[in-house]
């Protein structure tokens, strides 16, 4: 769970860094939004074997003060 934690806290992955904050923002606990993101992974992982697909980054935001 250390390296989940490391993973994907540090800002290096903005994809999980901004759902990590998200969750930490609705009140979860650091360690329960680590599970969130773990299950996440998980189901990731799942629909690319079921699908046989490669993984897509999701697509950011570039400029935030853009979106209406």
């Amino acid at each position: 769970m250390k390296k989940v934690s490391k993973y994907c806290t540090n800002g290096t992955k903005p994809v999980f860094h901004e759902y990590f904050q998200r969750k930490i923002g609705e009140g979860k606990t650091k360690p329960q939004a680590l599970v969130c993101i773990m299950r996440r992974l998980v189901n990731i992982v799942y629909g690319m074997l079921k699908n046989k697909t490669e993984y897509r980054v999701p697509q950011l935001p570039t400029n935030v003060d853009n979106m209406v």
